[in-house]
C-alpha cells in the first residue's frame, strides 16, 4: 500500500494519464454533446458507424467510454494531488491564480470561436482541441496542487490587497465592490459565448469582425477594467510597504540610539561618581591653598554639571522610548505648585525674578503621578531661571474650567526667541543659540514626553519676548474629587 502513493506520484504516471484522457474526453464529446456528432469523421477510423449519437445514447460501448472517462479524470485528479509537492514548486503553480483561471476561460472562448470558424477542418479540431484540453488540464492541475499545498490565497492577488487595504476602508470596500462586480460580468460575458457555442447557436452564420468586436467589448473590456485596478491597487500596495519599510528602519534607528545613549550613559555614571567623591576628597585636602580650591570648585561645578547632563540624558532617552512608569493619582495642583516655587525661592531671587502666584485658596484637583509631575514644574521653573531676563515677573495661573484644568507660567526671555515652539520641544535645542547659560536642551523636551504619558498636554507659545508654558489635564470625575477635599476637611 505504501507503493501507490509513490506511483500515483511519479511524473510519467501523471503524464501518461494526461495523455490518454484526450482521446477518452474526445470521443465523450463527440459522442454525447449536441451538435458535435455531425463531425464525428474526424475519428471515423475509431468510431464505428453504426453507433448512436447523442444525450440519449446508451449504447454499451459509449456508455463504457464515458464511465472510463469519468475514471481516468479522477485518477488524474488523486495523482496531481499525490505529486503536488513536487509541482507546487513549479513557477506554473507560482502565479497569480485569479488572472490564470480569468485568462483560461478567455483563451477558451476563443478556440471556441476558433473551432466554429473552421469546424470543417480536421487539423483545426486536433489543434484546437489539442489547446482547450492542454488549458483545461493546466486550470484544473493548478488549482488541484494549490489547494493540496494549501496556497490557494497565498496566490491570489486580491487576497493580498485586502491585507493592506482593509474592508473597514471606503477603499478597501469600494475595490472589493469593483473586482466582485467586474468579475462576474467577465464570467457572465465567457459563459454567453460557451453557452451559445455548446448549442450552435452561430455556428452557421459566425463572422470573425463581429466575433472580434463582441469579444473586445464583452471580455476585453472587463479583463482591461480588472487589469487597470490591480495596477492601481499594485501602486498603492507599493507605497505601503515603503511607508512601512521607512518607519520599521526609523523604529530600528530610534531602538538602536535609545540603547546606545543608555549604555553609554550607564557607563559614564560609574567613573564620574568616583571623579566627584575623589573632587570632595581634594577639596577637604586643600587647604588654605587658594588656587587649589579655585581648581577644585571649577572641577566641582563642571562634574556636577555633566552628572546633571548624564541623568537629564537617561531620563529624556527613557521618557521618548515610554520606559517610565506612571502611577496615576489625584493631586492638588496648587498645593504642588507652592512646593516646587518654595524649593525655587532662592533660585528666583537670585535671578532677580519676581514670582507672582495663581491666588487660588482651594484645592485644585487633577489626576497625574505626583512624581513626574513634580519633574515637570521643576524643569519648567528651572527653564525660567536660566533664560528669563532679570528684573521680570514670573506670572503663574490656574484656569479650572468644566473638562480640564489648566496651568500657564509667562516669563519674559532675556534673548530674543527666534525659534518656533515645536524646534523648542526637541531634544538638545536652546533658545540661547550662543549657548551661554547652564542648560542642555533636554529640560522641555522630558516635559513634555512626562506630560504625555501622564496624559495631558503641554504647549508651548511664542509672542515676542513673551514665553508661554501651558499644560492642560483631564478634569478627574467630581465625585472623585469632593471624596478628595472632603477628607482634607475632616483631616484637618
Amino acid at each position: 500500500m505504501k507503493r501507490l502513493p509513490r506511483l500515483l506520484a511519479a511524473p510519467w504516471f501523471v503524464r501518461v494519464t494526461g495523455v490518454l484522457l484526450v482521446p477518452f474526453c474526445l470521443f465523450s464529446l463527440y459522442t454525447s454533446v449536441p451538435g458535435f456528432s455531425d463531425y464525428r469523421w474526424v475519428f471515423r477510423d475509431l468510431i464505428p458507424a453504426g453507433l448512436t449519437f447523442g444525450w440519449r445514447a446508451w449504447l454499451p460501448g459509449i456508455l463504457f467510454v464515458d464511465v472510463l472517462t469519468l475514471a481516468l479524470i479522477a485518477l488524474y485528479a488523486v495523482s496531481v494531488c499525490c505529486a503536488s509537492h513536487r509541482l507546487k514548486s513549479l513557477p506554473l503553480h507560482k502565479a497569480d491564480y485569479f488572472y490564470t483561471a480569468l485568462a483560461t476561460i478567455a483563451f477558451l472562448v476563443f478556440v471556441a470561436e476558433q473551432w466554429a470558424l473552421y469546424r470543417n477542418s480536421v487539423l483545426a479540431h486536433s489543434l484546437l482541441f489539442a489547446c482547450a484540453f492542454v488549458l483545461i488540464g493546466h486550470l484544473l492541475t493548478t488549482t488541484l496542487v494549490r489547494l493540496r499545498a494549501r496556497r490557494m490565497a497565498a496566490t491570489v492577488y486580491w487576497v493580498a490587497v485586502l491585507r493592506v487595504i482593509p474592508l473597514r476602508t471606503f477603499t478597501g470596500a469600494f475595490v472589493l465592490v469593483a473586482v466582485c462586480v467586474t468579475t462576474l460580468v467577465f464570467l457572465a460575458n465567457c459563459l454567453g459565448f460557451l453557452g451559445e457555442f455548446v448549442t450552435e447557436v452561430y455556428w452557421l452564420d459566425v463572422n470573425p469582425w463581429g466575433f472580434a468586436e463582441r469579444y473586445l467589448l464583452t471580455i476585453g473590456a472587463p479583463a482591461l477594467v480588472l487589469v487597470m485596478i490591480s495596477v492601481l491597487c499594485s501602486s498603492i500596495i507599493r507605497l505601503t510597504a515603503e511607508r512601512e519599510r521607512i518607519a520599521e528602519e526609523k523604529l530600528a534607528a530610534e531602538r538602536f540610539r535609545t540603547e546606545l545613549i543608555t549604555n553609554v550613559t550607564h557607563d559614564i555614571r560609574t567613573p564620574l561618581t568616583s571623579i566627584i567623591n575623589y573632587i570632595d576628597l581634594i577639596d577637604k585636602k586643600a587647604g588654605k591653598d587658594a588656587q587649589l580650591q579655585e581648581y577644585v570648585s571649577v572641577l566641582s561645578r563642571k562634574s556636577v554639571r555633566l552628572k546633571s547632563l548624564v541623568n537629564d540624558l537617561l531620563d529624556a532617552t527613557k521618557a521618548s522610548a515610554g520606559n517610565v512608569d506612571v502611577t496615576l493619582e489625584l493631586i492638588d495642583l496648587a498645593e504642588i505648585i507652592g512646593q516646587v516655587v518654595g524649593d525655587f525661592d532662592d533660585a528666583l531671587h537670585a535671578a532677580s525674578l519676581s514670582y507672582v502666584g495663581p491666588g487660588v485658596n482651594h484645592p485644585v484637583m487633577i489626576r497625574a503621578d505626583g512624581r513626574h509631575l513634580y519633574r515637570v514644574l521643576e524643569n519648567l521653573f528651572a527653564n525660567v531661571v536660566k533664560y528669563a531676563m532679570p528684573g521680570t515677573r514670573v506670572y503663574v495661573s490656574i484656569a479650572d474650567a468644566e473638562q480640564t484644568v489648566a496651568l500657564s507660567i509667562k516669563n519674559t526671555s532675556r534673548d530674543e526667541l527666534n525659534i518656533t515652539p515645536d524646534e523648542l520641544l526637541q531634544q538638545f535645542v536652546r533658545g540661547d543659540e550662543a549657548r551661554t547659560a547652564e542648560g542642555n536642551g533636554l529640560g522641555l523636551f522630558i516635559a513634555e514626553r512626562l506630560t504625555h504619558l501622564m496624559g495631558a498636554r503641554l504647549i508651548l507659545a511664542i509672542n515676542a519676548d513673551l514665553f508661554e508654558v501651558n499644560l492642560k489635564f483631564a478634569k478627574p470625575p467630581a465625585a472623585a474629587a469632593e471624596n478628595t477635599k472632603n477628607s482634607s476637611a475632616l483631616e484637618g
